[in-house]
């Protein structure tokens, strides 16, 4: 069975490293980043999640142009996208 892959985009490095420890405990392959520019570098160069849980509120562009960027350039077509907010 292949591993499922995720990929976490939050500003807050204390809650990517949260999730990270959680999920790879879990079994999954994590990436992180924390910057949807970089989240979009990572998709971009070939990372393929099953799985992206983006916050909304980013410095620069935000989660939900990161996500139209993404279907948009059909970069992880197949991924479940959860958006993330603390407000």
């Amino acid at each position: 069975m292949n591993q499922k892959k995720v990929l976490f985009v939050d500003d807050d490095k204390f809650l990517l490293d949260m999730y990270a420890l959680k999920f790879t405990k879990a079994g999954y392959e994590v990436r992180t980043s924390d910057s949807t520019e970089g989240a979009l570098k990572l998709l971009r160069d070939g990372f393929s999640p099953d799985l992206m849980m983006v916050d909304i509120i980013m410095p620069g562009m935000d989660g939900l142009d990161m996500v139209t960027a993404v279907r948009k350039e059909k970069l992880a077509e197949k991924a479940v996208v959860v958006f993330l907010t603390n407000q």
